[in-house]
């Protein structure tokens, strides 16, 4: 400023951290449980198995058990999207669905493997079971509404006070990868799923569930829980 120098900036992408809210989850968390996991057939757990052996994880299949409910609180990190911002403004949850093969490394290619399977198709049935049974919930039961606005005042802002780090002026940067965009999109076209042709997207590239074989047991790996 003493030099009367000027700049320019622009914000390409901001996070809030993540905290979530105790109520909506554990009246989450009791439907989660009464849903329960989906009935994975031998097929699901050997195509599971394969792709985790391919990676270096442990063979172990699809999960037999549910996992325990997260504890509310701040997470340093935001995640891949702006759901912590979201979560500063209202009461909010996020739920994962059983709809992966788990022990894979994320944004991995081994990650995109189950996507056109039954595995992914059984989990997300799940999970809009879980997320329509809450929000039913909650519609019926104002007093539950009430209690997440009160953690939400009471607990979690009441020392910190959210503010965007994105302003008015900070329109979203889709020029980034326009150029990889317009190279790609027309080649991925051929793979984009005719359902009018089709019944599953596996039908359509010609593969049967599953192609890959259950693998030989890795030493001291511990056998699938079932």
């Amino acid at each position: 400023m003493m030099t009367d120098a000027e700049m320019s900036y622009r914000v390409r992408g901001a996070a809030w951290p993540r905290h979530f809210n105790r109520t909506v989850a554990e009246t989450m968390y009791e439907h989660i449980e009464e849903v329960g996991l989906p009935e994975w057939t031998e097929d699901d757990h050997a195509f599971a198995e394969a792709v985790q052996q391919s990676v270096g994880s442990i063979p172990s299949g699809m999960p037999m058990s549910l996992g325990p409910i997260g504890v509310p609180g701040p997470r340093r990190s935001g995640g891949s999207d702006d759901i912590g911002d979201i979560a500063w403004t209202m009461p909010t949850v996020t739920m994962r669905f059983p709809s992966n093969v788990p022990g894979l490394p994320g944004h991995h290619w081994s990650s995109a493997m189950a996507m056109a399977t039954p595995i992914a198709h059984k989990g997300a049935v799940a999970g809009a079971r879980v997320m329509a049974r809450t929000a039913l919930q909650l519609f019926m039961m104002p007093e539950l509404v009430d209690e997440a606005w009160a953690y939400f005042n009471d607990v979690q802002t009441a020392d910190m006070e959210y503010v965007s780090f994105i302003g008015p002026n900070d329109p979203p940067p889709i020029d980034l990868n326009k150029e990889i965009m317009d190279t790609y999109r027309p080649l991925l076209e051929q793979y984009y799923y005719d359902e009018t042709r089709f019944d599953t997207y596996l039908e359509q590239l010609g593969i049967t569930y599953p192609t890959l074989t259950r693998p030989i047991s890795l030493p001291d790996a511990p056998e699938s829980p079932r």
